[in-house]
Protein backbone atom coordinates (compact mmCIF):
# COMPACT_ATOMS: atom_id res chain seq x y z
CA UNK A 1 0.00 0.00 0.00
CA UNK A 2 1.00 3.68 -0.11
CA UNK A 3 3.84 3.94 2.37
CA UNK A 4 6.44 6.69 2.36
CA UNK A 5 5.04 9.96 1.04
CA UNK A 6 6.21 13.57 0.71
CA UNK A 7 3.76 16.43 0.28
CA UNK A 8 3.39 20.13 1.01
CA UNK A 9 0.68 22.55 2.06
CA UNK A 10 0.72 26.10 0.74
CA UNK A 11 -0.83 29.35 2.03
CA UNK A 12 -1.60 28.14 5.54
CA UNK A 13 -3.52 30.54 7.77
CA UNK A 14 -1.80 32.04 10.81
CA UNK A 15 -3.98 30.09 13.23
CA UNK A 16 -3.10 26.85 11.41
CA UNK A 17 0.61 27.57 11.74
CA UNK A 18 0.15 28.45 15.41
CA UNK A 19 -1.62 25.11 15.92
CA UNK A 20 1.35 23.27 14.46
CA UNK A 21 3.77 25.23 16.62
CA UNK A 22 1.76 24.41 19.74
CA UNK A 23 1.36 20.75 18.78
CA UNK A 24 5.01 20.11 17.92
CA UNK A 25 8.13 21.22 19.74
CA UNK A 26 10.27 22.95 17.15
CA UNK A 27 14.02 23.41 16.98
CA UNK A 28 14.43 26.91 15.56
CA UNK A 29 17.20 27.49 13.04
CA UNK A 30 17.90 31.09 12.07
CA UNK A 31 19.62 31.45 8.69
CA UNK A 32 19.18 32.96 5.26
CA UNK A 33 15.84 31.24 4.87
CA UNK A 34 14.82 31.43 8.53
CA UNK A 35 13.33 27.93 8.67
CA UNK A 36 11.59 26.23 11.53
CA UNK A 37 12.56 22.58 11.57
CA UNK A 38 11.68 19.40 13.35
CA UNK A 39 13.48 16.06 13.41
CA UNK A 40 10.43 13.87 13.07
CA UNK A 41 11.49 10.27 13.29
CA UNK A 42 13.28 10.80 16.53
CA UNK A 43 10.64 12.86 18.26
CA UNK A 44 7.36 12.82 16.36
CA UNK A 45 6.10 9.34 15.61
CA UNK A 46 7.77 8.99 12.21
CA UNK A 47 6.70 12.42 10.98
CA UNK A 48 9.08 14.97 9.47
CA UNK A 49 7.62 18.45 9.30
CA UNK A 50 9.18 21.73 8.18
CA UNK A 51 7.66 25.19 7.94
CA UNK A 52 9.21 27.83 5.70
CA UNK A 53 8.11 31.21 7.02
CA UNK A 54 9.20 33.09 3.92
CA UNK A 55 7.23 31.00 1.43
CA UNK A 56 4.48 30.01 3.88
CA UNK A 57 4.77 26.38 2.82
CA UNK A 58 4.61 23.41 5.19
CA UNK A 59 6.49 20.29 4.09
CA UNK A 60 5.65 16.85 5.42
CA UNK A 61 7.43 13.54 4.93
CA UNK A 62 6.47 10.28 6.58
CA UNK A 63 5.74 6.60 6.17
CA UNK A 64 1.98 6.27 6.45
CA UNK A 65 2.40 2.60 7.27
CA UNK A 66 4.87 3.26 10.10
CA UNK A 67 2.81 6.18 11.42
CA UNK A 68 -0.27 3.95 11.53
CA UNK A 69 1.55 1.21 13.46
CA UNK A 70 3.11 3.69 15.85
CA UNK A 71 -0.23 5.35 16.58
CA UNK A 72 -1.94 2.01 17.11
CA UNK A 73 0.76 -0.01 18.88
CA UNK A 74 3.74 2.33 19.49
CA UNK A 75 5.79 0.29 17.02
CA UNK A 76 7.46 2.33 14.29
CA UNK A 77 7.82 -0.20 11.46
CA UNK A 78 6.22 -1.25 8.19
CA UNK A 79 6.75 -5.01 8.33
CA UNK A 80 3.03 -5.75 8.79
CA UNK A 81 0.18 -5.88 6.28
CA UNK A 82 -1.34 -2.50 5.38
CA UNK A 83 -4.52 -1.93 3.38
CA UNK A 84 -6.36 0.88 1.59
CA UNK A 85 -8.75 1.32 4.52
CA UNK A 86 -5.73 1.54 6.85
CA UNK A 87 -4.32 4.29 4.64
CA UNK A 88 -7.51 6.33 4.78
CA UNK A 89 -7.61 5.91 8.56
CA UNK A 90 -3.99 7.05 8.81
CA UNK A 91 -4.72 10.22 6.85
CA UNK A 92 -7.66 10.98 9.18
CA UNK A 93 -5.39 10.55 12.21
CA UNK A 94 -2.78 12.78 10.59
CA UNK A 95 -5.35 15.48 9.87
CA UNK A 96 -6.42 15.39 13.52
CA UNK A 97 -2.81 15.74 14.59
CA UNK A 98 -2.19 18.64 12.20
CA UNK A 99 -5.55 20.30 12.83
CA UNK A 100 -6.11 20.70 9.12
CA UNK A 101 -7.47 18.87 6.08
CA UNK A 102 -4.64 17.69 3.82
CA UNK A 103 -6.67 16.53 0.82
CA UNK A 104 -5.36 19.52 -1.18
CA UNK A 105 -1.72 18.84 -0.26
CA UNK A 106 0.63 18.63 -3.23
CA UNK A 107 2.25 15.17 -3.44
CA UNK A 108 5.86 15.23 -4.64
CA UNK A 109 6.90 11.64 -3.86
CA UNK A 110 5.24 8.37 -2.87
CA UNK A 111 5.94 4.66 -2.60
CA UNK A 112 3.72 1.63 -3.05
CA UNK A 113 4.95 -1.27 -0.93
CA UNK A 114 3.86 -4.84 -0.23
CA UNK A 115 5.18 -7.38 2.27
CA UNK A 116 5.08 -11.02 1.17
CA UNK A 117 5.43 -13.74 3.80
CA UNK A 118 7.50 -16.28 1.89
CA UNK A 119 8.39 -19.85 2.86
CA UNK A 120 12.11 -19.65 2.03
CA UNK A 121 14.83 -17.07 2.82
CA UNK A 122 14.03 -13.96 0.74
CA UNK A 123 17.48 -13.99 -0.85
CA UNK A 124 16.48 -17.09 -2.86
CA UNK A 125 13.66 -15.12 -4.51
CA UNK A 126 15.84 -12.04 -4.98
CA UNK A 127 18.61 -14.11 -6.60
CA UNK A 128 16.14 -15.63 -9.06
CA UNK A 129 14.67 -12.26 -10.13
CA UNK A 130 16.24 -10.91 -13.33
CA UNK A 131 14.16 -8.14 -14.94
CA UNK A 132 10.87 -6.28 -14.66
CA UNK A 133 8.72 -5.14 -17.60
CA UNK A 134 7.38 -1.58 -17.34
CA UNK A 135 5.25 -0.64 -20.33
CA UNK A 136 7.48 -1.12 -23.39
CA UNK A 137 10.68 -1.10 -21.35
CA UNK A 138 12.48 -4.04 -19.75
CA UNK A 139 14.51 -3.00 -16.72
CA UNK A 140 17.18 -5.15 -15.16
CA UNK A 141 17.11 -5.71 -11.42
CA UNK A 142 20.63 -4.97 -10.14
CA UNK A 143 22.16 -6.07 -6.87
CA UNK A 144 22.47 -3.03 -4.63
CA UNK A 145 26.19 -2.97 -3.68
CA UNK A 146 25.64 -0.93 -0.52
CA UNK A 147 23.40 -3.58 1.03
CA UNK A 148 25.14 -6.42 2.87
CA UNK A 149 25.02 -9.99 1.56
CA UNK A 150 23.19 -9.08 -1.67
CA UNK A 151 19.79 -8.94 0.04
CA UNK A 152 18.41 -6.21 -2.23
CA UNK A 153 17.91 -5.56 -5.93
CA UNK A 154 16.93 -2.27 -7.54
CA UNK A 155 16.29 -1.05 -11.10
CA UNK A 156 17.90 2.37 -10.96
CA UNK A 157 20.76 4.09 -9.15
CA UNK A 158 20.38 7.43 -10.95
CA UNK A 159 18.77 9.92 -8.55
CA UNK A 160 17.10 11.69 -11.48
CA UNK A 161 14.96 8.68 -12.45
CA UNK A 162 11.27 9.26 -11.81
CA UNK A 163 10.28 5.66 -11.07
CA UNK A 164 12.29 2.99 -9.28
CA UNK A 165 11.56 -0.64 -8.38
CA UNK A 166 13.11 -2.33 -5.37
CA UNK A 167 12.90 -5.79 -3.80
CA UNK A 168 14.62 -6.72 -0.55
CA UNK A 169 14.74 -8.87 2.55
CA UNK A 170 12.75 -6.92 5.14
CA UNK A 171 14.05 -8.85 8.14
CA UNK A 172 17.64 -8.42 6.97
CA UNK A 173 17.06 -4.68 6.58
CA UNK A 174 15.66 -4.41 10.13
CA UNK A 175 18.55 -6.49 11.47
CA UNK A 176 21.13 -4.23 9.82
CA UNK A 177 19.40 -1.23 11.41
CA UNK A 178 19.55 -3.00 14.78
CA UNK A 179 15.82 -2.76 15.27
CA UNK A 180 14.43 -4.27 18.45
CA UNK A 181 10.94 -4.94 17.06
CA UNK A 182 11.91 -7.58 14.48
CA UNK A 183 9.11 -10.13 13.92
CA UNK A 184 10.31 -13.60 14.96
CA UNK A 185 10.42 -16.71 12.78
CA UNK A 186 9.20 -15.11 9.54
CA UNK A 187 10.62 -14.48 6.06
CA UNK A 188 9.42 -11.18 4.61
CA UNK A 189 10.12 -10.29 0.98
CA UNK A 190 9.22 -6.65 0.39
CA UNK A 191 8.59 -5.13 -3.03
CA UNK A 192 8.33 -1.39 -3.67
CA UNK A 193 7.55 0.95 -6.55
CA UNK A 194 8.83 4.48 -5.94
CA UNK A 195 7.37 7.51 -7.74
CA UNK A 196 9.75 10.48 -7.61
CA UNK A 197 9.46 14.12 -8.71
CA UNK A 198 5.66 13.89 -8.85
CA UNK A 199 3.85 16.98 -10.13
CA UNK A 200 0.22 18.10 -10.26
CA UNK A 201 -1.10 15.43 -7.89
CA UNK A 202 -3.23 16.23 -4.86
CA UNK A 203 -3.29 13.84 -1.91
CA UNK A 204 -7.08 13.61 -2.14
CA UNK A 205 -6.83 12.59 -5.79
CA UNK A 206 -4.14 10.00 -5.02
CA UNK A 207 -6.38 8.40 -2.41
CA UNK A 208 -9.58 8.56 -4.47
CA UNK A 209 -10.79 4.99 -5.16
CA UNK A 210 -10.54 5.38 -8.95
CA UNK A 211 -6.95 6.63 -8.82
CA UNK A 212 -5.97 4.24 -6.07
CA UNK A 213 -7.19 1.09 -7.83
CA UNK A 214 -5.52 2.24 -11.03
CA UNK A 215 -2.20 2.54 -9.16
CA UNK A 216 -2.66 -0.83 -7.47
CA UNK A 217 -3.43 -2.48 -10.81
CA UNK A 218 -0.28 -0.96 -12.30
CA UNK A 219 1.71 -2.15 -9.29
CA UNK A 220 0.41 -5.69 -9.82
CA UNK A 221 1.05 -5.72 -13.57
CA UNK A 222 4.60 -4.43 -13.09
CA UNK A 223 5.58 -6.94 -10.42
CA UNK A 224 3.76 -9.82 -12.07
CA UNK A 225 5.96 -9.20 -15.13
CA UNK A 226 9.17 -9.99 -13.21
CA UNK A 227 11.31 -12.47 -15.13
CA UNK A 228 12.76 -15.23 -12.98
CA UNK A 229 15.53 -17.70 -13.58
CA UNK A 230 14.01 -20.99 -14.77
CA UNK A 231 15.27 -24.53 -15.01
CA UNK A 232 15.64 -26.40 -18.29
CA UNK A 233 13.41 -29.47 -18.52
CA UNK A 234 14.86 -32.09 -20.89
CA UNK A 235 13.93 -35.71 -21.78
CA UNK A 236 15.27 -38.42 -19.51
CA UNK A 237 18.72 -39.53 -20.58
CA UNK A 238 19.91 -36.10 -21.76
CA UNK A 239 23.47 -35.79 -20.46
CA UNK A 240 25.21 -32.75 -18.99
CA UNK A 241 27.12 -31.85 -22.14
CA UNK A 242 23.93 -31.95 -24.19
CA UNK A 243 22.09 -29.78 -21.66
CA UNK A 244 24.89 -27.20 -21.82
CA UNK A 245 24.71 -27.27 -25.62
CA UNK A 246 20.91 -26.87 -25.51
CA UNK A 247 21.37 -23.73 -23.40
CA UNK A 248 23.72 -22.34 -26.05
CA UNK A 249 21.31 -23.17 -28.88
CA UNK A 250 18.36 -21.57 -27.10
CA UNK A 251 20.40 -18.45 -26.32
CA UNK A 252 21.67 -18.17 -29.89
CA UNK A 253 18.52 -19.31 -31.66
CA UNK A 254 20.61 -20.65 -34.55
CA UNK A 255 22.27 -24.07 -34.66
CA UNK A 256 24.47 -23.02 -37.59
CA UNK A 257 26.04 -20.32 -35.44
CA UNK A 258 26.83 -22.93 -32.79
CA UNK A 259 28.41 -25.23 -35.38
CA UNK A 260 30.53 -22.33 -36.71
CA UNK A 261 31.56 -21.42 -33.15
CA UNK A 262 32.88 -24.91 -32.45
CA UNK A 263 34.43 -25.27 -35.91
CA UNK A 264 36.50 -22.17 -35.08
CA UNK A 265 37.46 -23.75 -31.76
CA UNK A 266 38.52 -26.89 -33.66
CA UNK A 267 40.68 -24.78 -35.96
CA UNK A 268 42.28 -23.12 -32.95
CA UNK A 269 42.99 -26.49 -31.39
CA UNK A 270 40.67 -25.86 -28.43
CA UNK A 271 38.55 -29.01 -28.97
CA UNK A 272 39.17 -32.38 -30.57
CA UNK A 273 37.80 -33.51 -33.93
CA UNK A 274 35.66 -36.10 -32.15
CA UNK A 275 34.11 -33.47 -29.88
CA UNK A 276 33.33 -31.28 -32.89
CA UNK A 277 31.65 -34.17 -34.75
CA UNK A 278 29.51 -34.92 -31.71
CA UNK A 279 28.41 -31.29 -31.44
CA UNK A 280 27.72 -31.05 -35.18
CA UNK A 281 25.67 -34.25 -35.11
CA UNK A 282 23.62 -32.99 -32.18
CA UNK A 283 22.95 -29.61 -33.82
CA UNK A 284 22.20 -31.00 -37.28
CA UNK A 285 20.10 -34.06 -36.43
CA UNK A 286 19.30 -34.68 -32.76
CA UNK A 287 18.19 -31.16 -31.85
CA UNK A 288 15.13 -31.18 -34.10
CA UNK A 289 13.97 -34.39 -32.41
CA UNK A 290 14.61 -33.12 -28.86
CA UNK A 291 13.36 -29.57 -29.36
CA UNK A 292 9.60 -30.28 -28.84
CA UNK A 293 10.44 -32.00 -25.55
CA UNK A 294 12.58 -29.18 -24.16
CA UNK A 295 11.15 -26.29 -22.12
CA UNK A 296 11.99 -23.82 -19.38
CA UNK A 297 9.86 -24.36 -16.31
CA UNK A 298 9.38 -22.03 -13.32
CA UNK A 299 11.19 -22.61 -10.08
CA UNK A 300 9.26 -22.81 -6.82
CA UNK A 301 10.34 -19.25 -5.96
CA UNK A 302 8.52 -17.88 -9.00
CA UNK A 303 5.40 -19.99 -8.43
CA UNK A 304 5.11 -18.88 -4.81
CA UNK A 305 5.90 -15.23 -5.57
CA UNK A 306 3.11 -14.93 -8.15
CA UNK A 307 0.63 -16.63 -5.84
CA UNK A 308 1.48 -14.39 -2.88
CA UNK A 309 1.47 -11.28 -5.08
CA UNK A 310 -2.16 -11.91 -6.11
CA UNK A 311 -3.17 -12.58 -2.53
CA UNK A 312 -1.36 -9.47 -1.30
CA UNK A 313 -2.99 -7.22 -3.89
CA UNK A 314 -6.42 -8.47 -2.78
CA UNK A 315 -5.63 -7.74 0.87
CA UNK A 316 -4.15 -4.29 0.24
CA UNK A 317 -7.22 -3.28 -1.79
CA UNK A 318 -9.62 -3.73 1.13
Amino acid sequence: MIDKINFNLKDMELNEVEHLLSTFEFDITIGNHKKLRINSKQNFDGLFLKINELTNVTYLELSLHKYFNYTKARVLNNSTQYSYSNTLETVKMLETKLGKSISDANVTYYEIGLNLLVSQPPKQYIDDMKTILTGDSIKKLYINPIVRNEHEKITEFDKNKTKVYKVYDKIQEMTCKRRKDIPPNVNILRIESKYKYVRGLKLGDLLHPTQFYSIVNKFFLDWDSVEFNRYLSCPKGTNGNQIALIHEILESGNTQEIIKKYRDKLSDGLISAQNFRTIREFCSNKWDVLKPQVSFKPLQTEIEFRKLLKQGITKMSK
